[in-house]
Parts: C-alpha cells; sequence; structure tokens
C-alpha cells in the first residue's frame, strides 16, 4: 500500500511479505521475555474462571496457578468469578445442594484461605446438560450456610467496592432467556 493508492488495498504478494518477515521476526526473539503489569495491592481484585468443573489435575493446576498469582501479587481478592461450566459431566449420584461433590469441584479446589471472597457464579451450557437438576442444585448451594458461592438468580447483578472504586457486575445466563 502507498500514500498515494487511494483505494487503500495491498497487493497478495506484499501481504505475503509483511506476513512472512513478521513471522521471521517473532520466530527469532530468542529472548522472549514476560512482562506482568503493575498491580496496585490497593485496589480492586477478582479472578475469573470458566469451564472449570471437572475435579481433575489440570481443574488443581489452574487453581495452584490462581493462588500462585494472587501470593505473588500481593493482593486481597474481593470476588472470584465463576463463569460457566461449573459441574461438568454427570455426578452419579445426582447433584443437589448437599450433594458431596461440591467438596471437590469447589470447596478444596478453592479453599477459603486461598480465596477468602465471594465467588459468584453463572451458569454454562454444561450445568443444563450434564445433569438435569444442575441449574437448581447450583441456585440452592448458594442458599446454604457458610458458603462462599454466590448464585441469588441465573440473571443478576451485584457491586463490589471498596474506599475508592465501586464496580458493579451484571451475571447473564446467555444459554437460556428469562
Amino acid at each position: 500500500m502507498t500514500d498515494d493508492d487511494p483505494r487503500g488495498t495491498i497487493s497478495r504478494r506484499r501481504a505475503l511479505q509483511v506476513t512472512f518477515c513478521s513471522s521471521v521476526a517473532l520466530a527469532l526473539n530468542i529472548r522472549q521475555r514476560r512482562v506482568e503489569a503493575a498491580v496496585d495491592p490497593a485496589g480492586l481484585h477478582m479472578l475469573a474462571i470458566g469451564d472449570f468443573g471437572t475435579t481433575g489435575k489440570d481443574q488443581a493446576a489452574v487453581a495452584a496457578a490462581m493462588r500462585s498469582y494472587r501470593e505473588r501479587a500481593g493482593i486481597r481478592l474481593q470476588a472470584l468469578l465463576l463463569l460457566g461450566d461449573n459441574i461438568y459431566n454427570r455426578v452419579p449420584a445426582g447433584l443437589a445442594a448437599d450433594s458431596p461433590h461440591w467438596r471437590a469441584v469447589f470447596e478444596d479446589m478453592y479453599p477459603s484461605q486461598d480465596f477468602d471472597c465471594p465467588c459468584y457464579a453463572i451458569l454454562g451450557n454444561h450445568d443444563y446438560s450434564d445433569n438435569a437438576d444442575g441449574p437448581a442444585a447450583q441456585l440452592a448451594y448458594a442458599k446454604r450456610p457458610g458458603t462462599r458461592w454466590r448464585m441469588p438468580a441465573k440473571w443478576y447483578r451485584f457491586d463490589v467496592t471498596d474506599a475508592r472504586t465501586s464496580l458493579t457486575v451484571l451475571a447473564l445466563d446467555s444459554n437460556k432467556s428469562p
């Protein structure tokens, strides 16, 4: 593309040249650097996770990475956002508010000593399809005394605030319309 080209187009040859040169430049970056953004320990901090409800080693590895990040950054979490697919696969004994499955998939995986904050959940497609009573069980689990699991309805809002900031979050279930 040239400055005097009114169409603003680029030739196939030029596109291939740019793509090739960019690929070579990226490939030759032997000293790859990772830069993390500066963290204000006094700010509002939330972590978000979705498609997590497997109770497997991958879920445990992600939970450990979240814990490590929180510790390394020296922050206190105001919320953990659970973005759906909270319970994967059919629970053989059935999923209910008093199911022991909650301990494995949530309470032990994200213990309060590491994630001492409310955990706001929304439903994903697996929450509907893998267990017939999945949505009702998750809504009921939120009503249990002492749980950090928050899901007052399928669609809701909540506010996260501190002395300097106020944030309104809308929790929307995009699987089913109201």
